[in-house]
C-alpha cells in the first residue's frame, strides 16, 4: 500500500499532523509518499520535515484537482493507493456499532486499509473512503 500526501506549503506543520498520525498508526515511512508542486515546494520540505518520516517526495503539478489527477496517473493501476489530506490530526472510523454513530480511533492504520482494500475486492469496487 502507498500513503500519498499531496502537499502545498505544510512544511511547517504536516510533521506535526498528517505524519505523525501515520507514523503513529503504524505505517512505516518506506510507504509514504509525498507530492509537491514544483522544485522550491520540494527544498522547503527537505529542509524543514525530517526525512526519517517519509519515504519518497515527487514533484507533482500546482493544484489539488491537478495534482490529485497526477498522482492517480504516477501509479500503476491496481496500486493500492490511500490518500490523505496533509494537515489530519487523527485518522477515525465510524464505530462497528453504528446505532451510536460514534468514531473510534484506528490504532492500526495498515490493518485498517488491509481489511477496507479486501473488502472492495470482495464487493467488485475500486474505491473506499
Amino acid at each position: 500500500m502507498k500513503y500519498v500526501i499531496p502537499t502545498y506549503k505544510r512544511s511547517d506543520t504536516i510533521s506535526k499532523q498528517t505524519l505523525k498520525v501515520l507514523n503513529e498508526g503504524g505505517v512505516e515511512a518506506k510507504d509514504i509518499w509525498l507530492f509537491v508542486a514544483n522544485q522550491e515546494e520540494k527544498e522547503k520540505y527537505l529542509a524543514n520535515v525530517d526525512t526519517n518520516l517519509f519515504g519518497h517526495i515527487e514533484i507533482g503539478e500546482l493544484g489539488l484537482v491537478e495534482q490529485r489527477n497526477y498522482i492517480t496517473h504516477f501509479f500503476l493501476e491496481g496500486d493500492e493507493i490511500i490518500e490523505c489530506d496533509d494537515d489530519i490530526q487523527t485518522f477515525k472510523r465510524l464505530a462497528l456499532d453504528t446505532s451510536k454513530n460514534t468514531l473510534q480511533s484506528v490504532e492500526n492504520i495498515p490493518k485498517f486499509c488491509r481489511e477496507a482494500f479486501d473488502k472492495c475486492k470482495e464487493e467488485k469496487c475500486g474505491l473506499w473512503g
